[in-house]
């Protein structure tokens, strides 16, 4: 059976025809018809089940691969995630933390259900043209008696990840639609929040998509609890890299509350913390850490 083997770099010379790149073991390469037909199978497996985002950033990148379109992240980014024409990558990282989330996917995939598949589609790191190869044929026996590897789940999507962060939502919600009051008239409504970028306080540059990923899945959380106004992404990321005064990003936002965080790994333990500011005072009104091994 063949082991499944990410390739960590795009050189500029494996470039190809419409759009593919040969493997680095020299591997055939599969027909427009075979790498589509692989892309459904994919894309009807178990790893991307209810993964309507990477399935449509997978179909995208591939379609475009075979007809020989360049791909940028800004094409990507207005085209595959809906962002407006004058998207800018520097201020919004959407891509970049897709592309990490369905690379993992992808080596899922190909680590279960897919250990055994001739045609392999690789999403190469640096850049979001991927790589078609096929692989040579194996015999009957081989693929039948070979046990594939034992499945890991990569800790972004984890369950135990995610359910902190499902429950983080719901008690930021209870606390903020309790805190109303009819009687006392507010400027901002106190049931206005901004949840700015979550830091990352690990050195691994991959983390950093994480805690990007992390904020945009609170904000979309957060919008669909009826009562709650939530600031934008874009106006929200303004503050990413700064330390800013919550008072001035009240005023400046014209909310009442604001959420922060921060997110560290070490080793297999994967610590978030999150903290709800009154703008009134900047004083802390609830925190909450969660750790998790991954």
């Amino acid at each position: 059976m063949h082991r499944y083997h990410p390739i960590k770099a795009v050189p500029a010379s494996a470039r190809e025809q419409f759009g593919t790149i040969a493997s680095l073991n020299g591997a055939a390469k599969p027909s427009p018809e075979a790498v589509r037909a692989q892309l459904d199978k994919i894309l009807a497996s178990r790893a991307f089940a209810g993964a309507e985002r990477p399935g449509r950033f997978l179909r995208f990148i591939v379609e475009q691969a075979l007809v020989g379109n360049q791909l940028k992240e800004t094409l990507l980014g207005v085209e595959v995630f809906g962002r407006n024409p004058a998207y800018d990558p520097r201020l919004d990282g959407v891509v970049r933390v897709e592309a990490v989330k369905l690379r993992s996917r992808l080596k899922e995939y190909y680590e279960t259900e897919g250990a055994a598949d001739r045609v392999r589609i690789d999403l190469p790191k640096g850049g979001y043209l991927p790589c078609f190869e096929a692989l040579p044929d194996q015999p009957v026996e081989l693929i039948e008696t070979s046990a594939a590897p034992p499945s890991r789940r990569v800790w972004w999507t984890d369950w135990r990840v995610i359910a902190p962060l499902l429950a983080l939502v719901v008690l930021m919600a209870g606390y903020l639609l309790a805190r109303r009051s009819p009687h006392r008239p507010a400027a901002p409504d106190s049931s206005s929040i901004a949840v700015l970028p979550f830091v990352n306080l690990s050195s691994d540059r991959e983390n950093e998509y994480f805690s990007d990923g992390l904020t945009d899945d609170l904000i979309n959380a957060l919008t669909k609890v009826r009562g709650l106004r939530v600031v934008a992404r874009g106006s929200a990321f303004q503050f990413k890299g700064k330390n800013p005064d919550i008072r001035a990003v009240g005023r400046q936002l014209n909310v009442a509350t604001v959420l922060e965080g921060s997110v560290q790994r070490s080793g297999e333990r994967l610590r978030i913390t999150a903290q709800l500011s009154s703008v009134a005072d900047g004083y802390h009104g609830w925190r909450n850490r969660q750790t998790q091994r991954t």
